[in-house]
């Protein structure tokens, strides 16, 4: 049966670079248009050209898991793309990089590959700092992107939506009123219902963390530090700050986040990874 495009589609796939198998070999084809009918699309290659669905054009292969090799240098250069359907294939290092940099910049980063040439440019798409926020989301062709923010950073990057935190993500929909039955958000709906199912070893991975047990550290002392300087132990914020002490000491218990009203917040560092809403 053919599926028909979504209201949110739209003319986002037109110009987009698809894999497309032809003769047993992938592909870099290009949607060229709509057919008669505005139902499917052209796609070309050469001379070559097929008519496909929606379903079958996107098919979980415009969506990149991570890059997993390369071979070849100058113009011949290619990168192998392992797509979310556990299929692999060889495409032209240039067109990656145009579609998803930051795949292509974390395989460099991951491989010693940084100071080599030609890949140099991978440096403004690599960050030791972890996303602490999505402001914005667009479909680059064929690809979801969001445009995340840093910790301690204030310039923003594009990311492929799969390679963002699900939590993260899940705030941002949450706060911007998206609908998840839309096309290029279904997804995140079955990533979220499987991050609800593995809360515990989610907090207990990131206790495990150095870095994470530092940022932990600080936060629990700056409780403790707010909770004491204030002199009357029968008021209503001191007894907030105590209690969201008494929390953060087991903080494992509460979903790895620690409620405290937004009011009394400001004094408490990393509070964006480790309080919540009362």
């Amino acid at each position: 049966e053919t599926a028909e495009l979504g209201d949110d589609i739209g003319d986002e796939l037109l110009g987009a670079h698809v894999p497309l198998m032809i003769d047993g070999k992938t592909r870099d084809a290009i949607v060229a248009s709509k057919s008669s009918d505005g139902k499917k699309y052209i796609v070309k290659y050469g001379e070559y050209s097929e008519i496909l669905s929606y379903a079958e054009l996107m098919g979980g292969r415009d969506l990149v898991k991570e890059v997993v090799g390369h071979r070849g240098k100058g113009r011949n250069a290619e990168v192998e793309v392992l797509w979310e359907v556990n299929k692999r294939s060889w495409h032209s290092f240039a067109h990656m990089k145009e579609q998803v940099p930051a795949d292509v910049a974390e395989y460099a980063r991951q491989n010693g590959l940084l100071d080599t040439k030609g890949w140099c440019w991978c440096k403004d798409f690599v960050r030791d700092a972890e996303i602490v926020s999505v402001c914005s989301h667009r479909t680059h062709g064929c690809i979801l992107q969001v445009e995340v923010m840093y910790d301690g950073d204030e310039k923003t990057m594009w990311k492929n939506a799969k390679s963002v935190d699900v939590d993260i993500l899940a705030t941002y929909v949450e706060e911007n009123n998206i609908s998840l039955s839309a096309k290029k958000w279904k997804w995140l709906e079955s990533s979220i219902q499987r991050a609800k199912k593995n809360w515990f070893a989610t907090a207990q991975e990131r206790l495990a963390d150095a870095k994470h047990m530092g940022e932990y550290a600080r936060f629990v002392e700056s409780l403790y530090r707010a909770y004491t300087k204030r002199g009357d132990i029968n008021d209503k914020e001191t007894i907030s700050l105590g209690r969201a002490f008494k929390c953060a000491i087991d903080i494992g218990k509460h979903g790895g986040r620690v409620p405290l009203e937004q009011a009394l917040r400001a004094e408490i560092p990393y509070g964006d990874k480790f309080l919540k809403d009362v």
